[in-house]
């Protein structure tokens, strides 16, 4: 795709920039635009991870972060707490006033800095429809020209229960570079036992691991040689280490960048979250297929069962349901399931995540709000 006019200056705004769905999304996102526009990510929190830092920096585009280091003496805690976030807020405010468009990329927590900025906004929502109205987004909607979701569930939601504002909604899947997953997937960084189950998240309680820990243990009454690999970190990692500390089959490895040759070997990739926050469209569960691993979640919404298009290309769990998951991970190493029809079905329909196809879809939105602005 070429564009011809001159190049614009896009800013996306963040609130922090940690090893996430989203964040594997920007990150095969931002450097496509950037042969377009001229692209600046403006994170609010200081972005410290190496990974991140030099990525940005191969791709050169240009990374912002609004705060430093959270200061340590008590007089700078008490600047900070002053004088420090108002003037963190005029420097976002000048910098966003350079951009042709603002494209609030995470949790649209942004709308206080941006609200009277006339400037063309588009606000993207990596959540769930339940998520959307449990924090009363929709308040926020009318400053934005236009609001991305990531699933067709969740425009059909906002449609019905919003038709006023039906005119501001796109929806737009994720891009996902399978390509590039799959040749990470060759790279090994951890040495496996196996055969092994792998879920790979935040360990927070959004994501509701306990429940992925009590459907192992049930099956490992039955079960004496299978594994549970639990890849990430987050504010419940001590709380979850203590839950699965009698069973020495599952490992908790903490944060690893490159996972996918983990998920390209196991059993079954599993996803659980609470019917509370539900999901967007999770990255996780499309790489999975990418890599011809069967793909498990709780049935949440608004992405898991439109990228496991209901049940035809993975398995759907109700919510919570432990003993429901403990059965579907017996019936996958017992060969009760049939893995292959399923992943078969998801390899047939990765076609919708491709980065050709969708990037071009947002380089459309881009080029239409700049236009009606």
């Amino acid at each position: 795709m070429e564009l011809k006019k001159q190049r614009k200056k896009i800013i996306f705004f963040v609130d922090q920039f940690i090893m996430g769905g989203v964040e594997k999304v920007a990150m095969v996102l931002l450097p496509k635009l950037a042969q377009y526009y001229d692209v600046i990510l403006l994170v609010q929190k200081k972005v410290t991870d190496s990974y991140f830092l030099n990525f940005f920096n191969e791709k050169h585009i240009q990374l912002i972060s609004l705060n430093d280091d959270r200061p340590k003496s008590f007089w700078k805690k008490k600047w900070r707490s002053i004088v420090g976030k108002r003037l963190v807020k005029m420097r976002c405010i000048k910098i966003l006033k350079s951009a042709d468009l603002i494209v609030d990329y995470k949790s649209m927590f942004a709308l206080n800095f941006i609200k009277s900025l006339q400037i063309p906004k588009i606000a993207f929502f990596h959540g769930s429809f339940p998520l959307f109205q449990d924090w009363e987004c929709v308040r926020n909607v009318k400053c934005y020209d236009k609001l991305v979701c990531l699933s067709e569930s969740f425009k059909k939601d906002f449609i019905k229960t919003y038709p006023e504002l039906q005119n501001k909604i796109e929806f737009i899947y994720n891009p996902v570079d399978v390509p590039e997953v799959r040749k990470k997937s060759k790279n090994c960084f951890v040495k496996i036992k196996t055969p092994y189950f792998v879920a790979i998240q935040r360990l927070q309680e959004d994501k509701d691991v306990a429940t992925i820990i009590e459907a192992f243990n049930l099956f490992c009454i039955k079960n004496k040689d299978t594994y549970l690999y639990i890849v990430g970190d987050g504010s419940d990692r001590e709380k979850l280490t203590k839950f699965a500390q009698n069973n020495s089959r599952i490992i908790l490895t903490g944060q690893i960048d490159d996972s996918y040759h983990i998920i390209k070997s196991a059993e079954a990739l599993i996803l659980s979250s609470t019917e509370k926050i539900g999901e967007g469209l999770p990255t996780v569960l499309i790489e999975a297929q990418a890599l011809g691993t069967l793909a498990v979640s709780s049935d949440v919404k608004s992405g898991p069962a439109e990228i496991l298009l209901n049940g035809k290309a993975g398995i759907l769990f109700k919510t919570h349901n432990a003993k429901e998951l403990s059965k579907v991970m017996d019936d996958i190493i017992s060969g009760k399931i049939d893995k292959k029809p399923l992943i078969l079905c998801a390899t047939e329909n990765l076609k919708r995540f491709d980065k050709e196809i969708i990037i071009p879809q947002i380089i459309n939105l881009i080029e239409q709000t700049l236009k009606e602005k």
